[in-house]
């Protein structure tokens, strides 16, 4: 069966009615030579017919006569057009193809090239460093409770330790939410025997920013007191930190969570001394923020954290 002609553009046009017209040019003798068309009728039989209809048995007989002499015409005409028709289509088509083709190539070179760079880029913290296990993260916090409150029961540490995670998972996840666009999140991860609670890499096609291609990193503690021994440890920590990590950096962020921060809580004292200390040390700035644990569930980080 002869498919429909395509109308899609000019070159699939001229290809599709070249066949039809080759096909016509086929099927043109087969269908006369199938058709008696009142040839065979006797001479008798054609005389018992009224004269009316003698008449016209004896036109169409002469109609197919003066056809059968134009059918080869017809048909060789037919399959020639069909031809010319399907060659300069399918030349035009051709051209028209490879050009689609090679746009069509470019841009998915162009595109497998983005994503190994992207892959590259966003692979560097996982090839450097390693992922913690949930029993390792779960250990380390452990320790810092049992160091900050060795009074407490093994209820209350565990205790301790569920809420600990989740705030550090809450934190983690506003990173995300709101810092997506710069930054892939990275959540407790260890490099050069130093562990990260957060780490911010930089995505290197974002436009926008102060520190373009510079990572941060992102300590989170949750105490129920701060005092100025958690403070100097913490800094001390980052410190140790900032040398292990292989990439450029900003300005380190530290987050104090706990249950007694309000406008009472002397930041300036428990800052001032350790501040001056490490700006001594090459670092010249540090974020420090202090959040009540209320305070966290509505919290936006871009309206204390300018990265």
């Amino acid at each position: 069966m002869i498919e429909k002609a395509q109308y899609g553009d000019f070159n699939r046009f001229s290809v599709s009615i070249g066949l039809i017209f080759i096909a016509l040019g086929v099927l043109l003798p087969y269908l006369y030579m199938k058709e008696s068309f009142d040839l065979l009728i006797k001479n008798d039989d054609l005389t018992s017919l009224t004269p009316i209809a003698q008449e016209i048995i004896n036109s169409r007989q002469g109609y197919i006569q003066k056809l059968v002499a134009a059918i080869p015409y017809i048909s060789i005409g037919s399959i020639l057009t069909g031809i010319i028709l399907t060659i300069i289509g399918i030349k035009n088509w051709r051209k028209r193809q490879v050009v689609e083709d090679n746009k069509l190539l470019s841009e998915l070179n162009k595109t497998i090239a983005e994503e190994a760079k992207l892959k590259a880029e966003e692979s560097k913290i996982r090839k450097e460093g390693e992922k913690l296990s949930q029993t390792e993260v779960i250990e380390n916090k452990r320790k810092e409770i049992e160091k900050s409150e060795p009074t407490l029961s093994i209820a209350e540490k565990n205790l301790s330790i569920s809420n600990y995670l989740l705030v550090e998972a809450m934190i983690a996840e506003k990173f995300k939410q709101e810092y997506s666009d710069k930054y892939n999140v990275h959540s407790n991860y260890k490099i050069n025997h130093q562990e990260f609670d957060i780490i911010l890499e930089r995505i290197n096609n974002s436009t926008e920013g102060i520190n373009l291609h510079k990572d941060a990193i992102v300590e989170v503690k949750y105490v129920k007191k701060i005092d100025k021994r958690l403070v100097r440890d913490t800094f001390q920590k980052i410190g140790n930190a900032l040398k292990a990590y292989p990439k450029a950096i900003t300005n380190p962020i530290i987050i104090f969570v706990s249950n007694d921060v309000d406008e009472n809580t002397n930041k300036e004292e428990l800052l001032s001394s350790i501040i001056s200390e490490w700006s001594e040390k090459s670092i010249s700035k540090w974020i420090v923020r202090f959040i009540n644990v209320e305070d966290l569930p509505e919290l936006k980080l871009k309206d204390i954290i300018n990265i």
